[in-house]
């Protein structure tokens, strides 16, 4: 797979998740659990 960014880090989020959540409700699953900025140079997965 060709990336086209350079990410600083890449996280894993092992926890299930609702993508029926609206963007905020996304953010908020970034931010309290993983203590981390949702516009960081890095990339999420689940």
């Amino acid at each position: 797979m060709r990336m086209f960014i350079d990410p600083a880090q890449i996280y894993l989020h092992l926890d299930t998740v609702d993508f029926r959540k609206s963007i905020n409700g996304l953010i908020v699953v970034v931010e309290q659990p993983l203590e981390l900025s949702p516009i960081m140079d890095a990339l999420l997965f689940r």
